[in-house]
């Protein structure tokens, strides 16, 4: 049996996207079918307990977790680094031709100026997984890396939650957004939206908001200075049973962030879990390249952000439309395919 290696931050359990990446990642790998022996090593708990996976965890000591299973890291067939923040736990290892696989996502690679030691290290790293096409070449320039072997993998359709055959029932006129609500991450569509709703003269839908954190408050002064307070309903956060309640009886699901900086990636999972549900989904135009390809799924619609106006009309007219599942958004990101590409690229890399 095989013998792989998982460095992550967390995965079943966590609330970000790059944990419920990491768990789709550890799903696929730990399926009997695959004979492999997982040994994971979180700085999260992880909820998982399956025969062939081994956790460990510490927030505060995850590094000394690393040292004190060397030799079964030595031993490894495959070790997965689940963020560049991690590579730096492995300096033992950069040096010598263990396999270690990079996986990367967005805001990881080129949001933040990265140090001097990740640079040396990331060119240690031969094989690469990236969650989009931006980022894998961004990877490349911003640390003038020569990948022996890359590989892209987008975000899937949730394994447990996800049923294509759903039909929609009737829909109220309702807009929905999901989100931390973090007072370092403005900007991020609420903001755009109540500024949007604003322009309106007559509203006539409700503007539902689901998450928690440190800028509700803000957010809940600014609807009421914008006069739209009564339009607008604050959640909380909620379980994800309860979130898909929210978003199956609405109609339209708006995240048009305009933040310098801000993530524009369509397959977010924000977004697949509205389209989950049957959504109108209203998001910031992405880079080129995947504006041409996203616009073949019927369920997106993207506008400027700064263009509070045009949010506004796109609003009104996506609340009058009906909605529908996107046949080939279901098909192409399911969850099957994600299990079938990285299986292959996993394999690829061992017999590399």
């Amino acid at each position: 049996m095989k013998k792989i290696i998982i460095l992550t931050h967390g995965a079943h359990g966590g609330y970000g996207g790059i944990d419920k990446y990491v768990k789709n990642i550890i799903n696929v790998l730990s399926k009997s079918k695959n004979k492999f022996q997982i040994n994971i090593f979180s700085k999260k708990k992880i909820f998982l307990n399956k025969k062939n996976v081994f956790i460990e965890f510490s927030e505060k000591f995850h590094s000394l977790i690393i040292i004190k299973n060397l030799i079964n890291i030595f031993k490894s067939d495959l070790i997965i680094v689940t963020h560049i923040n991690l590579t730096l736990y492995l300096f033992f290892l950069i040096f010598n031709k263990k396999k270690i696989v990079l996986f990367s996502y967005g805001l990881d690679i080129w949001g933040n100026k990265k140090n001097f030691l990740y640079k040396i290290f990331i060119k240690k790293i031969r094989y690469f997984i990236s969650m989009r096409r931006y980022t894998m070449s961004k990877q490349k320039s911003i640390f003038q890396i020569k990948p022996r072997k890359e590989f892209l993998l987008h975000n899937s359709f949730d394994e447990a939650n996800y049923n294509p055959r759903k039909k929609i029932g009737k829909r109220k006129k309702i807009v929905t957004s999901v989100a931390r609500l973090s007072a370092v991450e403005k900007y991020i569509g609420i903001d755009e939206t109540l500024e949007a709703m604003a322009l309106i003269k007559k509203i006539e839908f409700k503007y539902i908001i689901i998450g928690d954190g440190d800028d509700k408050e803000r957010l809940i002064r600014k609807a009421n200075e914008l006069k739209i307070k009564k339009h607008v309903i604050f959640k909380g956060y909620l379980n994800d049973k309860a979130r898909d309640n929210v978003l199956k009886s609405s109609k339209v699901f708006s995240m048009p962030g305009s933040r310098l900086g801000f993530d524009t990636y369509p397959y977010r999972f924000a977004f697949l879990e509205a389209a989950s549900q049957g959504q109108h989904i209203l998001a910031s135009n992405p880079t080129k390249d995947e504006l041409i390809e996203a616009k073949k799924y019927k369920c997106f619609n993207f506008v400027n952000p700064n263009d509070r106006k045009s949010l506004s009309n796109k609003i009104i007219k996506l609340l009058n439309k009906k909605n529908c599942f996107c046949k080939n958004l279901n098909e192409e990101l399911s969850f099957k395919n994600f299990d079938l590409r990285l299986t292959d690229y996993i394999k690829n890399i061992m017999r590399d």
